[in-house]
């Protein structure tokens, strides 16, 4: 975990810096590959079981040259990650943790690597069973990448006060020296009410045109975003030793 948060200090936004994990990649595409059941993956190799959430998450974030999921959903990175993200997998990983946690960790692997309706339903269903802080970010970033404005508009309300608010704040203030003049004007909508703006990126993600600079940038905010969220659904499991 340190690696990764070490790896995504503000002053590395808008240069590519590469998130990393612990664990070889090698290890989670041999699973994908061969179709190998990732809990006995976890056991043959004695592998922590956050710290392969996190492995996976840094493939999803770091795919498509760096950028991580488009601003709209697409096609998934590759079907045969699906086996390795359900969240009947992570119920069976994370045994001993509660339903919504799992839940809440699959739906945010499923929504980085592009399984759009199975992270939506699992953001439903932990909503569903009282969880209603990380589940409605997952939910909220389900229909900004829909594009169902309206809707995402209406979860983050729901959440009224983000997880990753500050942090992303912060590290697009760190990067806006860095950029030309337009650009810090485009990202400093984002940030001008003192706090990161979700309905202003829900806007400014609808409005991007592919292959422009604003998509650029969005999606280098998206991409912590996800890492941010991602976070804070794993460190919410850390507090057992069985998952540490």
């Amino acid at each position: 975990m340190e690696r990764l948060i070490r790896s995504v200090e503000t002053s590395r936004f808008s240069i590519n810096g590469q998130l990393t994990s612990d664990i070889s990649t090698n290890l989670m595409l041999e699973a994908m590959v061969q179709d190998l059941p990732l809990i006995d993956q976890i056991r043959n190799h004695k592998l922590v079981p956050l710290d392969v959430a996190l492995c996976l998450a840094v493939i999803g974030l770091e795919s498509h040259e760096g950028l991580g999921p488009t601003l709209r959903t697409s096609q998934p990175l590759d079907p045969r990650w699906r086996p390795l993200l359900l969240p009947e997998i992570w119920s069976e990983i994370l045994e001993d943790c509660h339903e919504t946690d799992s839940l809440n960790l699959s739906s945010a692997l499923l929504q980085i690597f592009d399984f759009w309706e199975e992270s939506h339903s699992a953001a439903q269903l932990s909503d569903d069973k009282g969880e209603r802080l990380v589940s409605a970010h997952w939910h909220a970033i389900c229909h900004r990448r829909e594009p169902d404005p309206g809707n995402a508009n209406y979860w983050w309300a729901r959440v009224r006060k983000s997880l990753f608010s500050d942090a992303l704040r912060e590290i697009i203030t760190a990067s806006i020296p860095e950029l030309g003049q337009m650009d810090q004007k485009f990202l400093q909508r984002l940030i001008d009410g003192g706090s990161f703006d979700n309905k202003m990126m829900v806007s400014s993600a609808l409005a991007a045109r592919i292959g422009s600079t604003d998509e650029f940038l969005l999606r280098k905010v998206q991409k912590y975003e996800m890492l941010f969220m991602i976070s804070a659904s794993i460190e919410s499991l850390r507090g057992s030793d069985k998952f540490s």
